[in-house]
């Protein structure tokens, strides 16, 4: 069923044929909307810990004038990083921490000194900020893999530096479809 602007009804825009929705400024706020990750993997090594590390991302956001992808991490999130930042006080590095690095696709050994571009983030803001605007958000079930293919032209490539973690990826975090 559309509505009057040609849109599925509830859908305020589509992304990669996935509706989006519009909330606004005071729906956010309201919401107390906040973004969440958990990453798993880590080997406690600051030098190459996030060539192991892998995280799953809640309310993963992007930011179109900036172009780039961001995290909202609530007071509370915010809190616990200050506490986890002081090295005096605890060398506890919990799976929620949003003070992290992973690589934003498969790694080759072969690639040696390359590796290092493969580095990434989303910027960390606070939740508050995601009020300003508002936010356009995908259905919950939506899967997005921030993911950059480094050789991806070359069949053999394509199968064991991409698809293969992709799928790993997935599987990992419990969201593969049955079936």
């Amino acid at each position: 069923v559309n509505n009057s602007n040609g849109l599925a009804d509830g859908a305020d825009g589509f992304f990669n044929t996935n509706p989006l929705r519009y909330r606004s400024p005071d729906e956010v706020a309201a919401l107390s909307f906040h973004s969440t990750s958990h990453c798993i993997g880590d080997n406690f090594s600051e030098k190459d810990s996030w060539k192991h590390k892998s995280c799953q991302f809640r309310n993963l956001c992007f930011d179109t004038e900036a172009h780039e992808f961001v995290l909202f991490a609530s007071p509370e999130q915010l809190a616990l990083e200050e506490i986890i930042g002081h090295e005096n006080l605890t060398l506890f590095s919990p799976s929620t921490s949003m003070v992290n690095v992973v690589s934003i696709g498969g790694l080759n050994s072969q690639w040696s000194d390359d590796m290092v571009r493969m580095k990434w983030f989303p910027k960390i803001l606070k939740s508050e900020e995601a009020a300003t605007s508002g936010i356009y958000e995908l259905p919950s079930d939506a899967v997005l893999i921030p993911f950059h293919s480094f050789a991806g032209y070359n069949p053999g490539h394509l199968v064991w530096d991409d698809w293969l973690p992709l799928h790993t990826l997935l599987s990992t975090f419990d969201l593969l479809e049955d079936g």
